[in-house]
C-alpha cells in the first residue's frame, strides 16, 4: 500500500479515534504511512482531560476523571478534539508547498520506475522548522 501511495504521489493523514489511554496494533503502520508520504497522524483523543482542572481531586470507582464517560461533558471534550484534529489536518493541507523538478531518466537504463528515490528536504536558514516531506519518489518518464 504505501508504493501504491508514492507511485501516485498521494500524502496520507490520519485521525485516530483510539481513546485516551488505549494503543492499537495497527497504530504503527497508520503513523508509518503517513510519515513516509509526508503527512501524519493526529490524536484528538490521547489528551481528552488535559483542559480539565483538577481530575485527580475526585476518586471515583469508574476512575480518577471528572466527566464521566456517557456524559455531556465528556462528549463534548470529544467532539472538540476531532472537530481540532480535522482543523489542523486541513490547515496543513492548504497551507503546503509543492517543490517539483523532472529527474534525468537515461534512455538506455532498465526500467527505472522500479527504483525508490531517497530525497531529503533541509531548510538550513531557519533551524528548528519542523518539515515534512515525502521520503522519496519513483521516477516516472514524462511523457
Amino acid at each position: 500500500m504505501l508504493e501504491l501511495a508514492q507511485r501516485n504521489l498521494v500524502t496520507i493523514y490520519g485521525v485516530s479515534t483510539m481513546s485516551y489511554g488505549f494503543t492499537a496494533e495497527g497504530d504503527k503502520n497508520l503513523r508509518r504511512l503517513a510519515e513516509e508520504t509526508g503527512g501524519r497522524v493526529e490524536y484528538p483523543l490521547e489528551n481528552v482531560y488535559k483542559d480539565v482542572i483538577a481530575y485527580l481531586e475526585k476518586p471515583q470507582d469508574a476512575g480518577n476523571f471528572a466527566m464521566t464517560v456517557g456524559t455531556g461533558a465528556y462528549a463534548s471534550q470529544l467532539a472538540q478534539g476531532m472537530f481540532r484534529a480535522i482543523a489542523n489536518v486541513a490547515g496543513e493541507v492548504t497551507t503546503q508547498y509543492i517543490i517539483r523538478y523532472t529527474p534525468e531518466i537515461a534512455d538506455t537504463a532498465k526500467d527505472q520506475s522500479r527504483i525508490f528515490r531517497n530525497i531529503r528536504v533541509d531548510v538550513p536558514s531557519l533551524p528548528g522548522v519542523k518539515i515534512r516531506a515525502r521520503k522519496g519518489y519513483y521516477a516516472v518518464p514524462v511523457q
